[in-house]
């Protein structure tokens, strides 16, 4: 393939247009954003047993763990995360042995995946949660309730 100077020259024009363009944009957001812990330790862990069923459509309860923006954002229950105190976040507390409801349903999570989790939500800054979260909702109050299935609806029924 030849190319002619005219060309060339138009070639090279884009391209320092372009690199003087981004150079004056600044910084990418999603490159400065970056979290380590998040991207190597966290995303692994909620890859292999929560995203199946909070992401996508199928995001139960409204929680989305897809993104770490969508994590923070949290679901029908208020922030799943409170930035730096892992005790007062739903996430931390579903995953405890005791917590109810306990999440992931049908198994428990090595204490080594809870410990990772915990440190990462330890080293949350408030100005880590994206615009739209409601950081000021009381943490762990107004979880969503269980939907009864039918046989608990029909025993009110029968007991009536």
């Amino acid at each position: 393939m030849r190319i002619h100077r005219r060309n060339a020259r138009t070639v090279g024009g884009l391209g320092g247009f372009l690199a003087v363009w981004l150079w004056l944009a600044g910084p990418i957001p999603w490159v400065g954003a970056a979290d380590p812990l998040f991207d190597k330790q966290v995303r692994p862990i909620l890859n292999s047993s929560c995203v199946r069923c909070h992401s996508g459509r199928k995001n139960r309860g409204g929680l989305d763990l897809s993104t770490r923006d969508k994590l923070l954002l949290g679901g029908d229950s208020g922030p799943s995360v409170v930035p730096g105190k892992p005790a007062d976040s739903i996430l931390i507390d579903v995953l405890a042995p005791s917590g109810k409801p306990h999440m992931p349903p049908k198994k428990q999570l090595p204490p080594a995946a809870i410990a990772t989790l915990t440190r990462w939500v330890s080293t949350l800054k408030a100005s880590d949660a994206p615009a739209g979260a409601n950081q000021n909702a009381a943490p762990n109050k107004g979880r969503a309730k269980k939907k009864r299935g039918r046989r608990e609806r029909g025993r009110e029924r029968d007991d009536d």
